[in-house]
């Protein structure tokens, strides 16, 4: 047991080696390409391959975001230890010592390398069970889908009207616009929140109110605070 005990500290050495270079690699590849930012997927499998899977469970938490700053820091600081008990203790089953006395001398790359790569593979298993969002959220996607569904709603009114030949002043129901809008997985008219639907008639456009406050906890890939969307906010097309 000594002998694993030896492999597994040389993981824990060698696993803080790893975040470090993938940090130093990603700015390096920020600066040689000198954009800005990268792509949302690029950005979100570094994070992961250097935090883990944290910053996706935090977000799921309605948390104040010191309370996350913290609890991702300590996170950090035991998933790369992890890490590196994992590599340290496959590496004594891979390649066993040749004695007790003698173990085999493992390369430090060979270690680093298999910590990274186990990293990686953490960080592929996280992009393909995170939702479609990525970790950085504007905090308009709610607007975005209320917006959508109205421009549906004005779609469904020229249909209602080339097929029905229904006057200017005509106000259609919610039963009629949905013969010609995608519905929900309930087969019900598509709703983002509690926000209602004025379909107003067939000459004006169509808008969406909320008619009372709607709490939009952290949740899902948005990073930023919790918000509010209070009675009365309207949201029309553009």
């Amino acid at each position: 047991m000594d002998s694993e005990r030896k492999y597994v500290r040389a993981g824990l050495i060698q696993a803080w080696f790893v975040p470090l270079f993938f940090t130093l690699g990603f700015v390096a590849f920020l600066g040689i390409s000198k954009v800005a930012t990268a792509s949302d997927k690029l950005f979100d499998f570094v994070t992961f391959a250097i935090y883990g899977p944290a910053p996706i469970l935090l977000c799921r938490l309605d948390i104040s975001h010191n309370s996350k700053i913290i609890l991702w820091g300590l996170s950090t600081l035991i998933y790369w230890p992890v890490l590196g008990i994992i590599v340290g203790h496959l590496a004594w089953k891979v390649f066993p010592p040749k004695t007790e006395d003698q173990p085999a001398q493992l390369p430090k790359w060979k270690i680093r390398l298999g910590v990274a790569g186990l990293a990686v593979v953490f960080a592929i298993i996280t992009m393909m069970s995170m939702p479609g969002s990525t970790i950085i959220n504007t905090g308009g996607s709610i607007q975005i889908a209320i917006v959508n569904n109205l421009r549906q709603i004005d779609a469904a009114k020229n249909e209602l009207v080339l097929e029905k030949k229904v006057p200017p002043d005509y106000v259609p129901t919610e039963a009629e616009l949905l013969q010609y809008i995608k519905p929900d997985k309930q087969g019900k008219f598509p709703h983002v929140g509690p926000e209602r639907y004025v379909f107003n008639p067939i000459r004006e456009s169509p808008y969406a109110i909320f008619d009372k406050d709607w709490r939009i906890h952290r949740h899902d890939s948005d990073w930023s605070d919790g918000y509010t969307i209070t009675n009365g906010t309207t949201y029309r097309l553009p």
